[in-house]
């Protein structure tokens, strides 16, 4: 009869003890928004303030009171007007405007922040 074979050598590793687990890697940092650049943001007051004063100037001439502008401007009649209905007529003045100027001159008319002009703030 045949000698059954010897069981494997263990392994040296399996012999040895476990080194401690590393440590669990950091979670990954919150993204860093970016630091306002107070000359681009100047600037885009500057832009803003020119195309109101532009926009005043050329009521004064055609003789367009202030009133009837805003009432032509909003469009569904709910007393204010939405950022694409006073964007509407500053793009017809100013159509190169990028988005930030945009933006600017829509926070120059919005000063309660809601999202819309009310005549008050339009005025």
């Amino acid at each position: 009869m045949l000698a059954a074979p010897p069981p494997p050598p263990l392994l040296a590793s399996a012999a040895a003890p476990l080194a401690p687990a590393a440590p669990a890697p950091a979670p990954p940092a919150a993204p860093v928004a970016p630091q306002a650049d107070p000359y681009r943001a100047a600037l885009q007051r500057r832009v803003a303030d020119d195309l109101i004063q532009r926009l005043s100037a050329s009521l004064a001439r055609s003789g367009t009171r202030p009133q009837d502008l805003f009432g032509r401007l909003d469009a569904d009649g709910n007393g204010q007007l939405s950022r694409q209905e006073l964007l509407g007529i500053v793009l017809r003045l100013e159509p190169g405007l990028s988005p930030p100027e945009q933006d600017a001159i829509f926070e120059r008319f919005d000063a309660d922040r809601n999202g819309y002009v009310n005549w008050l703030e339009f005025w």
